[in-house]
């Protein structure tokens, strides 16, 4: 039997060969397709959104890598810390953060100098073990040790990476009161046995009871403040700003804000350090956004929008009582709900 073979024009509709190839990008894609075309679905769109930030993430995660590797090599742990959170090596970056923690606590000071004058008073520059820190005095104007480190921890929460490592001490340096009074007395009297910086008062005295321990945090070297006057409209400072707000801060100017040397290797942009927050805590400026400059990257935003409350009441709790750390969550939640209505009014920030 003989087959027969059907010649009549098929009507199957031929597959497009314009379709995009294994080895093409969502991306290009998109870039190449006319304006009409069906393959421009928001899915599709979704999609290469989606490749983009994964592949700037995987970019940004490799510089912050190299970035660690060279701030390892210059012995410089603070950035060290920094760079291994970004790169998301939070494990390497808890070690480092310990050993910094430990020595500004516990370490003898064994090298000191007073800091530039218009510095709150009695604040010195030590070297407690392999690093040196801002040492000042636990309470007095405009000094908080107990704001300054509940600042340092909110950093920690959000991932801000801009305030560094702050601690307090139990044990009273020697410079201040009576043992300070003794060795300024002896370098009048017997010059010849002192070096410059060192002191044969070296020893810390115990905290005398009822007094708030010091605070001391890591010297960031290789940085300058931004000078004089307000940061209002200094670029790049969203999530300073919004930090700021956070966490009551009405002190933020350019004498206590630091430029560091070299740029944030993840995006080009200045690397601002954030010091100085002895008058945090004490009130909260309203929660409205005005414009687009008040809105932290969304990195920042989600971390605050996400945060865990048990985390929060842990790491605040030793610093902070519960009426201010009510504030404090109150004030997260206020800012959130105003930058949800803000985006939802205007969309996304040219920043996200």
């Amino acid at each position: 039997m003989v087959r027969k073979i059907d010649k009549r024009p098929t009507t199957t509709a031929r597959k497009d060969t314009t379709e995009p190839q294994p080895n093409q990008s969502a991306s290009a894609s998109l870039s190449e397709a006319p304006p009409d075309s069906p393959s421009q679905t928001p899915a599709t769109e979704q999609a290469a959104q989606t490749i983009q930030r994964a592949f700037k993430k995987y970019k940004t995660k490799n510089a912050s890598k190299a970035a660690a590797e060279q701030a390892l090599k210059g012995k410089d742990t603070q950035r060290e810390v920094w760079a291994r959170r970004r790169a998301g090596q939070h494990t390497e970056a808890k070690k480092v953060q310990d050993k910094i923690t430990d020595e500004l606590t516990n370490s003898p000071v064994t090298k000191s100098k007073p800091v530039a004058p218009g510095k709150t008073e009695g604040t010195r520059l030590v070297a407690t073990g392999k690093e040196k820190g801002i040492l000042k005095p636990g309470k007095g104007w405009p000094a908080d040790s107990n704001a300054e480190v509940a600042a340092y921890k909110l950093d920690l929460l959000l991932g801000l990476n801009a305030v560094p490592v702050t601690v307090q001490r139990s044990e009273r340096f020697f410079g201040v009161g009576f043992r300070g009074a003794l060795n300024r007395l002896f370098r009048k009297v017997v010059p010849e046995k002192f070096k410059a910086d060192r002191s044969i008062f070296l020893k810390p005295r115990p905290l005398p009871e009822g007094e708030v321990p010091d605070s001391n945090q890591r010297f960031v070297s290789k940085a300058k403040t931004l000078g004089t006057g307000s940061t209002y409209y200094v670029p790049y400072l969203n999530d300073i700003k919004f930090f700021d707000r956070l966490i009551g801060n009405p002190d933020r100017h350019g004498g206590n804000l630091l430029v560091a040397e070299g740029p944030l290797e993840t995006t080009g942009k200045p690397r601002y350090i954030a010091i100085d927050h002895g008058q945090a805590f004490r009130s909260f400026p309203g929660a409205y956004i005005s414009w687009e400059g008040e809105i932290p990257s969304e990195a920042i935003f989600e971390r605050a929008k996400y945060m865990s409350r048990v985390r929060f009441e842990r790491m605040l709790s030793p610093h902070l009582d519960e009426d201010l750390r009510t504030k404090v969550w109150k004030q997260r939640e206020d800012l959130v709900t105003a930058i949800e209505e803000w985006v939802q009014k205007n969309g996304r920030p040219s920043h996200w």
